[in-house]
């Protein structure tokens, strides 16, 4: 297991989120709130522990920040919704995953190699995009 997915574990345990392995079709991951108590259900055999703990933390930052969205709502408020708590949750998984000091030294380490990165921090390539998408709109880096 890797260090992430340590971390993710350690974070879900200490606030009581159940983590199941499910035969999920269509999607790697899903999180939902029930009487106040979160439930995350990873899909069986995810090809890598990389993708497990990108999943994962995007599945806790639902969570952890309470970015959840309500199906039956108005087709236009469901989007407006399911945006907001796609992007707060992805935001608290770059925040765990990648704080900004480590993506920089790893930036400069590897010369901007975004698959050089990922691979030394040990995540997607994906999230490493994302990540310098979010401190870009934080203002933290051009």
């Amino acid at each position: 297991m890797n260090e992430n997915l340590t971390q993710l574990y350690s974070i879900a345990e200490k606030n009581n989120i159940t983590i199941d392995e499910i035969p999920l079709i269509n999607k790697l991951g899903v999180s939902v709130k029930i009487d106040n108590i979160c439930y995350i259900a990873l899909k069986q055999n995810i090809n890598s522990n990389i993708t497990t703990a990108d999943v994962l933390a995007e599945e806790i930052g639902h969570c952890l920040t309470n970015s959840f969205y309500f199906l039956n709502s108005d087709p236009v408020l469901l989007k407006m919704n399911h945006d907001k708590a796609e992007r707060t949750a992805k935001d608290w998984k770059i925040k765990t995953l990648l704080p900004f000091d480590k993506l920089i030294r790893s930036n400069i380490e590897n010369q901007g190699r975004i698959y050089d990165i990922a691979n030394d921090l040990n995540v997607t390539e994906d999230t490493v995009r994302e990540a310098f998408h979010y401190y870009s709109r934080k203002g933290m880096i051009d």
